[in-house]
C-alpha cells in the first residue's frame, strides 16, 4: 500500500544489495524495507529515497490518505528485484570464471615447471 503525502506517493520497498555472501538477501527479500517516493512534475516523473523511517510532511499531517499500489510500480519493483538477482548471479558467475581461471594457470604452469625440470635431468 502506498500513502500520499506532500505531493508524493510513498511506498515501502526491499532491495537486493547485489554482494554475493550477503545473508539478509539471500535468505530473504533483501534490506528495508525503505520508504521510496515518486511523483510528476512537468510531466517527468522523480523518484526519491526518503530512508528507513516514515518522513515527516507537516504541512500535510491531516492530509495523509492510503492509495492502492500502481500496478505498473509493483512491475517496477519486481522487475528491478529480478534484475538484482540477475546481477548478483552475474558476478558469483564471473568470480569463479576468474578462479578457474587462475586454477587452470596455476595447473598449466606447474606443469610447464615440471616438463622443464625433467628435461634439464636427462
Amino acid at each position: 500500500m502506498a500513502l500520499r503525502i506532500g505531493g508524493w506517493s510513498l511506498s515501502q520497498v526491499y532491495r537486493k544489495c547485489g554482494k554475493p555472501f550477503c545473508r539478509t538477501c539471500s535468505e530473504g527479500r533483501g534490506h528495508g524495507p525503505y520508504w521510496y517516493g515518486t511523483r510528476t512534475e512537468n510531466g517527468k516523473r522523480t523518484s526519491k529515497y526518503f530512508g528507513a523511517t516514515l518522513p515527516e510532511f507537516p504541512e500535510n499531517q491531516n492530509d495523509i490518505k492510503a492509495c492502492a499500489h500502481d500496478q505498473d510500480t509493483e512491475e517496477i519493483v519486481r522487475l528491478r528485484e529480478l534484475l538484482a538477482r540477475a546481477y548478483t548471479e552475474i558476478q558469483t558467475l564471473r568470480r569463479e570464471n576468474a578462479r578457474l581461471r587462475a586454477m587452470m594457470l596455476d595447473t598449466f604452469q606447474k606443469e610447464e615447471t615440471s616438463e622443464h625440470t625433467r628435461g634439464r635431468k636427462r
